[in-house]
């Protein structure tokens, strides 16, 4: 959990969960777990660098929503790791630091302008790719940000 505290304002949080797992295993249709198939969370998934979803990241649709909101590209190149952050465990945190920075950039922003902004900034997604796969499409700041 990742709490944004801002001084001489009401405080605002956005929850970071993220769900340990193994990466050898297909995720089907509607696999998307608690909590990230609530209505007032972003679920993060995980794709390729063509934009595909890769078979270990869970997707909707559940509760009639398309889930995952948004997804991320991995694996995540690292200069310290030896070899590369990938997974959702990797999607998740690219998703916070965004956030951070648009919250960062415009602290008078509430919870659901940051989401809406992550959004509409979204990549789509290759046309062949139902959005309860990849939602959005994938995360970037939104141009001039």
């Amino acid at each position: 959990r990742v709490r944004v505290r801002r001084l001489g304002n009401k405080s605002g949080e956005f929850h970071l969960v993220v769900l340990g797992g193994g990466l050898c295993y297909s995720r089907s249709e509607g696999s998307i777990p608690f909590p990230g198939d609530g209505s007032e969370v972003i679920a993060v998934g995980a794709v390729d660098a063509a934009g595909r979803r890769l078979p270990y990241s869970s997707c909707g649709p559940k509760h009639g929503m398309a889930k995952p909101d948004l997804v991320a590209t991995v694996p995540f190149p690292s200069r310290w790791r030896a070899r590369p952050f990938a997974g959702t465990s990797a999607a998740a945190p690219q998703a916070s630091a965004l956030a951070a920075l648009l919250w960062s950039r415009h602290p008078d922003w509430n919870a659901q302008q940051v989401r809406t902004t992550l959004q509409n900034a979204a990549s789509p997604s290759p046309a062949n790719t139902p959005a309860w796969e990849t939602g959005r499409g994938v995360l970037r700041l939104p141009p001039g940000e």
